[in-house]
């Protein structure tokens, strides 16, 4: 691999790191702004789900419409199609 590629992939990755950080950035904001207890609110966003198995299971229950829905666009796009609203689909 060539310097300018790897300069390229280092300039993704910094773009990609630096958008997820001012996401971040704006999420802790927000959530400071309007929260009576923004520590509580962090803590069962990030620890809460993996506190049970229960709670486990509701994830892996909201996501798999996700994943599924995910799948079926990537058919469709790999299949070289925009749209399977058109006459004959």
């Amino acid at each position: 691999m060539d310097s300018s590629k790897k300069i390229n992939i280092i300039v993704d990755l910094t773009k990609l790191l630096v958008t997820i950080l001012v996401a971040c950035g704006l999420v802790v904001i927000v959530v400071f702004a309007t929260s009576s207890d923004p520590m509580n609110a962090f803590f069962s966003f990030f620890v809460g789900p993996f506190t049970s198995a229960r709670r486990i299971g509701n994830i892996v229950e909201a996501a798999c419409p996700l994943m599924f829905t995910a799948l079926a666009v990537l058919m469709i796009f790999g299949a070289g199609l925009f749209s399977m609203i058109t006459e004959g689909a």
